[in-house]
Formats: structure tokens, sequence, C-alpha cells
């Protein structure tokens, strides 16, 4: 009998730590963002591309603006990133304008150098795409298409790049 107490006894305590848990909230929430001197990156505010419900065949074209904070001048290499567009698309060319720059990537030429000096670009974004005849069902939600990142040994922090690095930036200012 006084086992069965005590055992009431502790499953009321539970219970009630567990309701008062319940009934407590969070009054506030913190993000944040440290960026060392030691270690500088772009600091972006991204272009969100939301091309709709697409079928089979259909294409289009969609333009979208990204902030780009240079920390240190330098090389960067800008690059298409595959899984969100990887068997989807039979055509899916970007143009990207940024600086003096006019830089067209596609699945082929899938990234390039360019020279930035310290500062903050805007890098207005072109998506020409057409979709694949045979695509299957597929849902990409806010998945990275397109970045950015320093080159190693530019001046910039260590940093490795993709293989698939070109250096075809087409220049629309010959002088940098």
């Amino acid at each position: 009998m006084n086992n069965l107490i005590i055992v009431v006894i502790a499953l009321v305590a539970v219970g009630g730590i567990v309701i008062a848990e319940a009934a407590a909230g969070n009054l506030a929430y913190i993000t944040y963002t440290i960026t060392s001197k030691f270690n500088p990156q772009p600091a972006i505010t991204p272009a969100n591309f939301n091309l709709g419900n697409l079928t089979a065949g259909s294409g289009g074209v969609i333009t979208e603006t990204a902030t780009v904070m240079i920390p240190s001048n330098g090389s960067y290499v800008i690059f298409l990133r595959d899984k969100p567009i990887e068997d989807s698309f039979s055509s899916f060319n970007v143009t990207i304008k940024i600086s003096s720059y006019t830089i067209s990537l596609s699945e082929e030429n899938d990234s390039t150098r360019i020279y930035l000096s310290k500062g903050t670009y805007s890098a207005v974004i072109t998506i020409s795409y057409t979709v694949s005849s045979d695509a299957n069902n597929k849902t990409v939600i806010n998945q990275p298409f397109l970045s950015i990142r320093p080159i190693r040994g530019t001046g910039n922090d260590e940093h490795n790049s993709t293989s698939t690095e070109t250096s075809t930036a087409n220049e629309t200012d010959a002088e940098q």
C-alpha cells in the first residue's frame, strides 16, 4: 500500500512538472552572425526565385536581385549547384550582372572567376529555363542553386575552389 502511495505521488509530481513546462513560453529568440576580420566571407542577401508549378516542356524567364557585401579585394568564384536543377530542365541558363561583369552560366559552363573590390554590390540574376519533356515529379523548396566564395591565394581567406571553375566571365568593361 505504501508503495502504491509513493508511485501515485511520483506520477502527480512528474505530471505537474510536465504541465508547468508546457504552460511556459519562449519570450524571445536570437539569431546572429559574427564575421571575424580574420575569416572574411561575403555577406549575402540572396535572391529568391519561385518558378511556381511547372509542367514538362514549359519555360520562362525570371529576374531577381541579390546584394553581396565583399569584405576584401580578391578573386571570387560564382558557381551553379547541381542538385536543385539536375534531371529537371532541358535548358537552364543564368545571367548575372555584378560590378562590370556580365556572367553567363549553364549546366555545361557552371562556374566562373571574377575579381571584386571590397564593397557592396547588387547582383541582378536572370534565369532562362525550359523544363525537360520527360521531367519527373519533383518539388524543390528554398534550395541554393547559385553560390559565391573567395578563391584560395588571391588575398582572400584560404578556401578550396570547385573543380569545375572556368575563367570565362564576360566582362562588359575590360578595366578592373
